[in-house]
């Protein structure tokens, strides 16, 4: 029997990460399993009416959604040996085909947005690993064009030390699934900044170069300095949410009816006529905040959610993950008000400087009482604490327990507190914040 120990180690990994969300399971392959386990068919039909299907491959791990009637959300693939483009675009395309999984006579239909990840072993040569970058930014093409249920790619290089030492890569895999997971958002680009001669982040002040400037005035965001910046061009005319995340967490919310265009004309290259009062304030205040993050060695990634209704969903996602650079523009703790109006049965918010939303402030007199240095909590006893049950996001994804970027963690870090461990579902490990956080 062929040895598979970055199948059982990756499989190892992603049973703990799943275990943590309430709503979801995981499927393995026995090859990701010390022993026992099945394979994981996925089918092909015709016509999804009918038992008549054909099998077009096997996967390695699937993550199924618990609902009414369970669906895959996720399928993974993992890349030991003998890793050929072929085998990558291969098992990509056969699956992307696919509409079901099956298993002791179960049918489990594919989800109408399912993700495909696929991890590679991590390879030491230079050449290879921009081989894998350029074949994670065709099968996106591809993607993109055939219109199948997988409408989320990403490729990772990993091995055993980022498993045994925890790293940054594991961190941004597992946001990655979350954000997905959470909001069907999709990462499309890292966003990089343009270098001068040294390498140097190159600033920009595009002032003087508007005709008018002598007899304009610059507003508040329009003095500089300024980055430039593109993503690539595929994704014109696809309207829809963008979210920005900042070393993992949450930062800004935003709707676009062209991504391209927002980023690539709108926030990446600054006009001149943008500095000056009756311009695109907006766009000079989230260049200037992305050269900031960026000077200090922050990683920005920019995520993508298509949606007809985008309005409304950037009013959501706004309220659920309320990201800094949105509430610091609004200068309210919770998004309370969207520039649409308020929200049906909302509480009207405090707009004075320095205002809290009052929703978990029970939660932060409870901690700021407390003198043990490190306690838990189940969900039942924060709800009682709150005296409101928590809402669902809490329940299925990690991320709304990340310590920064939402009101509600304000709760804790106010009193002095951080979250060290979540338990989905089940119970929160807190402890009391180092001294240069509080």
């Amino acid at each position: 029997m062929i040895d598979h120990p970055l199948h059982r180690k990756i499989g190892e990994w992603m049973e703990e990460i799943v275990q943590k969300k309430a709503n979801y399971w995981l499927e393995r392959d026995k090859a990701c399993l010390k022993q026992g386990g099945h394979t994981l068919p996925l089918y092909c039909e015709a016509d999804p009416g009918t038992l008549h299907a054909f099998q077009f491959t096997n996967v390695d791990m699937l993550i199924l959604e618990k609902n009414y009637q369970d669906k895959v959300r996720v399928v993974i693939e993992i890349e030991e040996s003998n890793i050929k483009p072929l085998h990558i675009f291969g098992k990509f395309l056969a699956a992307a085909m696919c509409n079901s999984y099956r298993h002791n006579g179960e049918k489990y239909e594919l989800s109408d947005s399912v993700m495909f990840v696929q991890f590679v072993k991590t390879v030491k040569k230079g050449a290879k690993r921009e081989q894998f970058q350029k074949i994670e930014e065709a099968i996106k093409r591809v993607m993109r064009r055939i219109k199948r249920k997988i409408s989320a790619y990403e490729l990772f290089e990993i091995d055993f030390e980022d498993i045994e030492n925890k790293t940054i890569n594991l961190q941004k895999i597992e946001t990655r699934l979350d954000l997905f997971l959470f909001g069907g958002f999709y990462f499309v680009y890292e966003i990089k900044t343009k270098l001068n001669e040294n390498d140097e982040i190159k600033e920009y002040f595009p002032q003087k170069q508007y005709q008018n400037w002598q007899n304009a005035k610059i507003h508040k965001y329009g003095r500089g300095p300024f980055c430039r910046f593109s993503i690539p061009k595929e994704y014109q005319k696809r309207s829809g949410v963008y979210l920005l995340v900042k070393d993992n967490i949450p930062i800004y919310v935003g709707e676009c009816e062209d991504l391209t265009r927002r980023y690539n004309i709108g926030y990446g290259l600054i006009s001149p006529r943008s500095c000056y009062e009756g311009g695109q304030q907006t766009n000079c205040r989230i260049n200037n905040l992305i050269l900031e993050a960026k000077k200090k060695g922050e990683r920005m990634d920019l995520f993508f959610v298509e949606s007809e209704n985008r309005f409304a969903l950037e009013d959501k996602w706004i309220y659920e993950f309320r990201p800094n650079w949105n509430l610091a523009k609004m200068g309210i703790s919770r998004p309370a008000v969207s520039r649409r109006g308020l929200r049906k049965g909302e509480i009207k918010p405090n707009l004075h400087k320095g205002a809290r939303s009052s929703k978990y402030s029970k939660l932060e007199e409870y901690l700021k009482n407390i003198k043990e240095s490190r306690i838990t909590l189940t969900y039942k006893e924060l709800e009682n604490i709150c005296g409101f049950v928590l809402p669902k996001s809490a329940y299925n994804h990690e991320v709304w327990w990340s310590n920064g970027g939402h009101s509600h963690a304000n709760s804790w870090l106010r009193a002095g507190w951080i979250v060290e461990q979540v338990y989905m579902g089940e119970k929160v490990v807190f402890s009391k914040a180092p001294q240069k956080m509080q």
